[in-house]
């Protein structure tokens, strides 16, 4: 991560978290697809859009305080950089839905199924939700 670079955090509502999880599904099915095809055809330059609709997200990241941009839309793309990795990437310019002078450009990049299995199988609302239960069951305790 480079000097000055930032933590931005993608939230997705509970009610969306399986259409998010569908689609990032999706888009790995595709991108193992096209890295193959971009290798069987020697294809050295790409950049082009992944059709797969995700949910609206909120992306937050802090400065001074904490930064909202609300009803953000995915939309990655397939990108093949210079020195030949072929990346999935979203990489948006979000505003502040608070004050429309403060912005930040993220990035939300995976390369190779790895990735994409180590986030997919980090989105079970059944073992999200028993940690967060667990983190209060905790706090409980402490009162």
């Amino acid at each position: 991560m480079a000097k000055d670079a930032k933590h931005a955090f993608i939230s997705v509502d509970g009610k969306d978290l399986e259409l998010f999880k569908t689609a990032l599904e999706l888009v790995k099915a595709k991108y193992l697809d096209w890295v193959k095809v971009a290798k069987e055809n020697n294809v050295t330059e790409m950049d082009k859009e992944f059709d797969i609709k995700f949910p609206s997200v909120t992306i937050a990241w802090s400065g001074s305080k904490w930064w909202f941009s609300f009803g953000q839309r995915i939309k990655m793309r397939f990108l093949i950089l210079d020195n030949g990795k072929m990346i999935a990437v979203w990489a948006p310019k979000v505003t502040s839905s608070s004050n429309r002078y403060i912005d930040e450009q993220i990035y939300f990049a995976l390369e190779g199924a790895e990735d994409f299995d180590s986030l997919i199988s980090q989105l079970n609302y059944q073992a999200i939700l028993d940690q967060l239960l667990n983190k209060k069951n905790n706090e409980d305790l402490f009162q």
